[in-house]
């Protein structure tokens, strides 16, 4: 059952442990994404870190988050790709780190920067 907690954090390093952390528990293979990007594969889904473009209010499709990518905290950058995503459990600010599972019918977001 989906609970009604978003996951938050106040800096982009414990988004990534958030994504980190969800590549331990149910495995991890890279594999780069057509257009070039990394895209992380979890099992059946696609982790994605990055920056909502504008406000996503609960429960709203089409939400857009431009997608970061990096080595390590320091190197991340906008890759100049962006995603449309969903969050089913908070209303998420403009601006605001976010970490996205990718299903068959889009992206959730799990995690979001508090603020």
């Amino acid at each position: 059952m989906l609970g009604t907690t978003l996951l938050t954090f106040e800096s982009p390093s414990q988004a990534l442990q958030v994504r980190d952390s969800l590549r331990q528990i149910v495995g991890r293979s890279g594999r780069p994404a057509e257009s070039g990007e990394a895209v992380d594969q979890v099992g059946e889904w696609q982790v994605r870190f990055g920056k909502t473009v504008a406000v996503i209010n609960k429960g709203t499709s089409g939400g857009s988050v431009a997608i970061w990518d990096g080595d390590n905290v320091a190197g991340l950058a906008d890759t100049g790709h962006t995603e449309s995503a969903v969050s089913l459990l908070a209303a998420i600010g403009a601006g605001k780190w976010v970490v996205m599972l990718g299903f068959r019918w889009g992206y959730l977001i799990i995690a979001a920067e508090c603020g």
